[in-house]
């Protein structure tokens, strides 16, 4: 259906009314209007275009928190990880201090080893 700049204004103003307005505007007019049947109403047709941006609105809510969910999941990892990746840096410091001390150990077994060779020959 075409709308005259008029038609279009008045659609616009019962918009911004809101629902309510639009609801007594169809009640007062018995459900009927000037154009003929409801469909031509211009507060039917703004409540029809406010039903359409709604839906629009929970279509893009939708995806907002399908967005949100996966900005969550991935903080989640992130936080998941870096956990996990101070638990293994604590473990790798550790394997470098036992490392260090086995080296100690192996240096004290040669040294003892060329002191048991020396005393023998």
């Amino acid at each position: 259906m075409r709308l005259g700049i008029i038609g279009k204004r008045q659609v616009d103003d019962y918009k911004k009314k809101g629902l309510k307005a639009i609801v007594e505007q169809l009640e007062f007019c018995g459900y009927e209007c000037e154009g003929g049947i409801l469909i031509n109403n211009v507060a039917f047709i703004a409540l029809k275009e406010i039903a359409e941006e709604v839906e629009e609105l929970k279509e893009i809510k939708n995806y907002s928190d399908k967005y949100n969910d996966f900005i969550e999941t991935i903080e989640e990892a992130q936080t998941d990880y870096d956990t996990k990746e101070i638990a293994y840096m604590k473990q790798v410091r550790e394997l470098e201090k036992e490392v260090g001390r086995l080296e100690k150990v192996e240096e004290s077994l040669y040294k003892l080893l060329e002191s048991y060779r020396s005393d023998r020959f």
